[in-house]
């Protein structure tokens, strides 16, 4: 008897440190999640939980339309659910779960990279990882596929490693829990969803990376394989259902990028059976762009998605006449600005909105360097009646009570109007200082220096 108790207790002990980590692996994801698993629970939350906000305008797709929409720009009532690694499957069981608990929008923009009209993505590594749909959903989506044979989604043994992630259990997710560690990604995954959050759901290259390939590529060939144009016709289907405007949006690519006849033929031919099928669909092709306004060879980074939303609003104002520019969205925009490095990009930022660019720039140099760009923006050159003769500011109005400036005993400061001071150190070397200001709030958005080089300007950091 004691034997067998002894070998009881040594069964316990063995099994309740992997029930430990099993009960914490299902309950305490963000604790130990890698990659976009932050960005995937967000997006699960905002389409299960009703929210006080009504959206007008959604947008679906894969990580190029999550790079290229901001509802910051746009407007107020717009949000990206796009996922990175999503294909028209994923983006049906999406736009679903939002309208069960959503009202309709009124028009929902959807883009694609090619390949996900091809492959299934990252259905097992995000999707299936994450638990982003429900028990139904899977079910359904696993039973359509083995329908069209799709070698992608059921893969071998593919229902085994389902109920494997189903049931979390330990072999699926103890790299990521090893190489977290215990609680020691949840700070860096919590900041990632308060980033989607601030930038209404967008995440992927954000910031100012740019591209820099020069080899050319070409696409010859636009196909949609079978199960997938099956459920990007359900999308197209549910938004008819809906009363929902259908706009789908070939995204700009970098210009080393060459679309053949036969592409263009196939592509044509593809969504003129769509339009047919779908009365009032709006395709828009977009040409290829420079290449500084891409982080890679797919994805639009934070200017290429400035510039594409400033067009998108320009093309579709009825979709995005929202004028008001709310809490959130100022401080999305202060986000941006804060992270730009380059001197001539911050008056595009703050184009049509209540900021002001303080300069230090004692031979006016940035004035004739960006002068087609704030001709176009309609900015204003003003001068306040306490700034020496190197500072002036570039504004949308000439209002020179909206700032001062005034030497102290801790040095040069700046105080917007209505708000506080601040100190703005001026390094040894620079050519061109500019302090941002946020007039919605009265505070300083960022200080930043520059060198001027080689016809242009260089971050100091």
């Amino acid at each position: 008897m004691k034997q067998i108790l002894r070998l009881a207790l040594k069964c316990v002990y063995v099994i309740f440190p992997l029930l430990i980590i099993w009960i914490y692996i299902g309950t305490h994801p963000l604790a130990f999640m890698d990659e976009e698993a932050p960005y995937y629970l967000w997006n699960k939350a905002q389409t299960r939980l009703k929210q006080e906000k009504q959206y007008d305008t959604l947008f679906l797709g894969d990580s190029t339309a999550n790079a290229a929409y901001m509802p910051e720009i746009l407007s107020d009532t717009s949000l990206n659910l796009a996922l990175g690694g999503a294909s028209p499957v994923e983006n049906y069981y999406v736009l679903q779960e939002y309208l069960e608990h959503h009202p309709a929008p009124d028009v929902c923009y959807i883009s694609f990279a090619d390949q996900h009209f091809q492959d299934g993505g990252c259905f097992w590594t995000r999707t299936v990882y994450t638990h982003r749909f429900g028990m139904k959903q899977n079910r359904e989506i696993f039973q359509t596929a083995a329908e069209y044979g799709d070698p992608l989604i059921c893969k071998e043994d593919y229902m085994a490693d389902f109920i494997s992630y189903e049931l979390w259990l330990p072999h699926k997710y103890i790299t990521a829990l090893l190489n977290a560690g215990f609680n020691q990604r949840y700070e860096q995954n919590m900041s990632a969803q308060y980033a989607i959050g601030l930038h209404g759901g967008r995440y992927v290259a954000v910031g100012n990376t740019e591209y820099t390939a020069s080899e050319q590529i070409e696409y010859n060939a636009f196909h949609v394989v079978p199960f997938r144009d099956m459920y990007y016709r359900k999308i197209l289907s549910l938004c008819a259902e809906k009363g929902i405007q259908v706009h789908i949006v070939r995204l700009p690519m970098p210009d080393n990028y060459v679309y053949t006849d036969s592409y263009k033929e196939d592509f044509d031919r593809y969504y003129s059976s769509l339009k047919q099928e779908y009365p009032g669909l709006v395709v828009d092709f977009m040409p290829v762009w420079d290449k500084s306004m891409f982080a890679d060879g797919n994805h639009l980074n934070s200017r290429g998605a400035l510039t594409f939303c400033r067009k998108l609003k320009v093309l579709y104002p009825e979709h995005f006449a929202d004028t008001s520019f709310s809490e959130s969205q100022i401080a999305a925009v202060n986000d941006a600005v804060a992270a730009e490095n380059k001197a001539e990009w911050l008056t595009e930022w703050i184009a049509g909105m209540n900021y002001t660019l303080v300069l230090r720039d004692p031979e006016r140099k940035y004035v004739s360097f960006c002068s087609d760009r704030l001709q176009n923006g309609g900015f204003l050159i003003g001068k306040n009646d306490d700034c020496g003769s190197d500072f002036y500011f570039i504004s949308q109005t000439d209002d020179d009570g909206m700032f001062s400036l005034n030497e102290t005993e801790v040095g040069l400061t700046l105080t917007p109007a209505g708000g506080d001071a601040q100190v703005w150190n001026l390094p040894d070397g620079s050519d061109l200082d500019i302090a941002v200001i946020d007039r919605y709030h009265g505070q300083v958005v960022c200080m930043k220096s520059f060198q001027y080089n080689e016809g242009g300007y260089c971050y100091m950091p």
